[in-house]
């Protein structure tokens, strides 16, 4: 994502979840959102109920009461942070507004 002047989102999902899958299959695939999507962000998508163990401390730090799908847009090395982060089903202006705030800010 650095090298690539790029910022981070991580999706946190699951595959049965109704929200998590029109997140990633109708929101994430409209043409204006996968022009940012691709054009300004590295996508990481995690299942939350088998996680890479190496994202174990990333996963320990959300609420346990957040429901999926849970985004988090991150600043790139060197100086990683979280930019913005949501919880739940969103449609899609909303996704994009959500876009917009995570690349405004430096």
């Amino acid at each position: 994502a650095t090298e690539a002047g790029r910022r981070v989102l991580v999706v946190v999902c699951r595959p049965d979840c109704g929200g998590s899958r029109a997140l990633i299959e109708r929101v994430m695939a409209k043409e204006e959102i996968a022009e940012v999507l691709q054009a300004s962000f590295v996508c990481i998508s995690i299942d939350s109920r088998t996680p890479d163990p190496a994202l174990t401390p990333l996963l320990s730090a959300l609420p346990k009461t957040e429901p999926t799908p849970v985004c988090i847009y991150l600043a790139p090395a060197p100086t990683p942070r979280v930019l913005h982060s949501t919880a739940g089903g969103r449609p899609a202006a909303v996704f994009l507004r959500d876009l917009t705030e995570a690349l405004a800010k430096p």
